[in-house]
């Protein structure tokens, strides 16, 4: 019988008995500590300068702590112009090139695999590789805890957009815990005073730890809030399963998204918001996006602008060539260890990317009209059924099995299956917008009218973009899912 059978039974008060049965848990867990930051970069070292500048300025707030950095040099000129100061270390692509040659001498992986996974090499495919890029810092900081950050954030703390950080914990199953708020120019989204945080402490006091652990450390009279908390959460924070693996800060500034197909699909405050001025907001990268009080949550919200990660325990890879790495990558790690929590601090960090960005008209509906490789890539990915019974490392096997399966596909087939797989997704996303229009009446009309013409199209058909090219990768990614913890394997005994 599970907990919430016994509260039922019992009539008990929830929030007390899941602090109850809590008691004990922080005796069989430790801290992550963030020993590595990572940051990729690409042609942009004044970018990285200044990000390293502000994090090096962040991290020395803590008694003068010091953090080494991987400046992971994605650029195609060589390693990034200057000097970095003694504590960053650049990883260019020979040096990648080099140490993809020893792991795969050390681990036994086909050599072609290993470059796949640290440099995003893909024949006639000429695709983003930020996700080679984080995997090369996976494996640097095997065993470690671990900091992401990306060469365009400002790593300033600053409180979320409500006001000063709510005390308590928020435990969730929402998909995304976040709070959005739209503004209509980047600069009134990053126009906001800076916090008195030290950003590695933030993450430092729940990265690694049972959620029972959090639960048990939080003050008798801070609120635990469990509003949306699922009876499997329930259970595998009482039964020990649930770790906080990552955590992550919110951001200000550009939203970082790929299209703001997601703002059709708000409700609550945050749709109350988008809709205060919908012909400025519609279109907005300029956000604010954070939780008001610390949170842990069983969804996929991931962006990796802030990220930390407790690499003690292993992690699937990052798909390494091709947009939407990062929430890709969520998925996976889902997939494979679905009792793994995310940490949310609730304070942000400004997100300040150089070059000019705008959402178009057509970006709005583009997960109903196109079908690029991310998307294809996606469709697979939350297609997987692993088996409750399974393994951590035996869901892994098995997603990296189908999704090398669907790559060799015939291509006809192949094509045909994909357009299959969009017109189901698309139906399930017109339904939810239509219970969007029926929940709040087609009111305001701009705000329905946009949802009618999303559902519209989600009955067209699209076709796959570049499938040959997503089938290799399937079939890469697939192969680097199984040999991923020899990998992991090899880089810890290397930095031992």
């Amino acid at each position: 019988m599970g907990l919430f059978d016994k509260l039922r039974g019992k009539k008990q008060d929830p929030v007390a008995a899941l602090r109850e049965a809590c008691q004990g848990a922080g005796e069989e867990d430790s801290v992550a500590t963030i020993e590595l930051a990572v940051m990729p970069t690409r042609d942009r070292p004044e970018q990285a300068r200044r990000a390293l500048a502000t994090l090096a300025e962040n991290v020395a707030r803590d008694g003068g702590r010091v953090l080494p950095v991987l400046l992971v040099d994605d650029g195609r000129g060589g390693a990034a112009a200057g000097d970095f100061g003694k504590q960053v270390r650049v990883l260019d692509r020979a040096a990648r090139t080099a140490w993809a040659e020893r792991l795969a001498t050390a681990s036994g992986v086909d050599a072609g695999l290993v470059r796949f996974a640290l440099l995003g090499e893909l024949e006639g495919v000429d695709w983003p590789t930020s996700g080679a890029a984080r995997n090369a810092g996976m494996l640097a900081g095997a065993g470690k805890g671990v900091l992401f950050v990306d060469d365009d954030i400002d790593c300033v703390a600053t409180q979320p957009a409500d006001g000063e950080p709510e005390h308590g914990l928020t435990l969730t199953s929402a998909a995304d815990p976040s709070q959005l708020h739209f503004y209509a120019d980047h600069a009134r989204a990053t126009d906001r005073p800076a916090a008195d945080v030290d950003i590695l402490g933030a993450h430092e006091e729940m990265l690694g730890l049972m959620a029972a652990s959090c639960i048990e450390a939080l003050p008798a009279d801070d609120p635990l809030e469990l509003g949306e908390a699922r009876p499997g959460l329930i259970e595998a924070v009482t039964s020990g399963d649930a770790w906080v693996r990552m955590t992550m800060l919110g951001i200000h500034g550009d939203s970082g998204m790929a299209s703001p197909n997601y703002f059709l699909t708000l409700r609550g405050p945050a749709r109350e918001r988008l809709i205060e001025d919908y012909p400025a907001h519609r279109l907005t990268r300029a956000v604010a996006r954070s939780v008001p009080r610390a949170t842990l949550s069983s969804g996929r919200w991931v962006h990796s602008a802030h990220l930390a990660m407790d690499l003690r325990d292993w992690a699937p890879p990052f798909p390494p060539l091709g947009r939407n790495s990062d929430g890709l990558w969520a998925t996976a790690l889902k997939l494979t260890r679905p009792t793994d929590l995310i940490g949310y601090p609730p304070w942000m960090v400004a997100h300040r990317p150089p070059e000019p960005r705008a959402f178009t008209e057509d970006d709005l509906f583009a997960v109903f009209t196109r079908l690029g490789p991310a998307h294809q890539l996606m469709l697979w990915l939350v297609g997987f059924q692993g088996l409750a019974a399974d393994s951590e490392p035996e869901r892994q096997t098995k997603l990296g099995a189908e999704l090398a399966e669907a790559g060799r596909m015939e291509p006809g087939a192949y094509r045909s299956m994909v357009r299959e797989l969009h017109a189901t997704d698309g139906a399930a996303r017109a339904a939810y917008l239509n219970e969007s229009l029926d929940l709040y009446d087609d009111e305001p009309e701009p705000w329905a009218r946009d949802l009618q013409r999303a559902i519209a199209l989600a009955a067209e058909p699209a076709e796959p973009e570049e499938p040959a090219a997503v089938q290799q990768l399937l079939v890469r990614y697939g192969d680097l899912l199984a040999a991923w913890p020899q990998l992991v394997a090899a880089a810890t005994l290397e930095g031992s």
